[in-house]
């Protein structure tokens, strides 16, 4: 799968795509790669109701070569900040809109694992209406353990083309440390007027 059709839709910088592609990916919050750290795996999400969490799996952004260009009411990059930030910004918060992205090792080889093919069949059997990016999301059955990942991108959502490769090691302390103070040096994103009439906030 090319840098072409949904991704230039969507304004997908090459030398992000660049990055991407090729591998399977979990997009997280600064929080939920705090949470990973602690717990030592990837873990289901509760409170998410995504056709992944309904196999009993966690939901990962497959670019191998099963994924395809598949034009849909969402996009993967939905998941560089808007969603993670969707809820506070709701609420009221002006949290930054940046998404945590975490690489799964390429050889890593398991039959938990679920690739972008074989979950768009699967759904495709159930016509499930649950939540799924088809063409490129894939998942892995069970939690997933942190010494199966290998590499850290933070990409914000309204800079695409400012991603920064924090970490090219499984997550850690030290990570974590690195990619708060990427976020912190990023502008402030206020609320919109709509979001603060949604919230009440003015």
């Amino acid at each position: 799968m090319d840098n072409s059709g949904t991704n230039r839709d969507h304004k997908v910088p090459d030398a992000l795509w660049a990055v991407l592609s090729g591998h399977r990916w979990h997009s997280t919050s600064l929080d939920g790669l705090q949470g990973i750290v602690e717990s030592g795996a990837i873990e289901i999400r509760p409170g998410y109701n995504g056709f992944c969490k309904s196999l009993g799996a966690v939901s990962l952004f497959d670019f191998g070569p099963s994924a395809i260009d598949i034009d849909s009411l969402g996009h993967w990059t939905q998941w560089c900040g808007w969603k993670q930030a969707s809820l506070a910004r709701k609420n009221g918060i002006p949290r930054k809109r940046v998404g945590v992205w975490l690489r799964l090792r390429d050889d890593y080889s398991d039959d938990r694992l679920i690739d972008a093919a074989a979950l768009y069949r699967i759904r495709e059997k159930k016509a499930h209406m649950l939540t799924v990016i088809p063409g490129v999301e894939g998942g892995h059955r069970e939690p997933l353990i942190v010494a199966q990942l290998d590499q850290i991108v933070v990409i914000p959502a309204l800079r695409l083309c400012e991603f920064r490769v924090c970490w090219d090691a499984m997550p850690s302390a030290a990570a974590i440390e690195e990619v708060s103070g990427y976020i912190e040096n990023l502008p402030a994103e206020p609320l919109s007027a709509s979001e603060r009439r949604f919230s009440g906030a003015g």
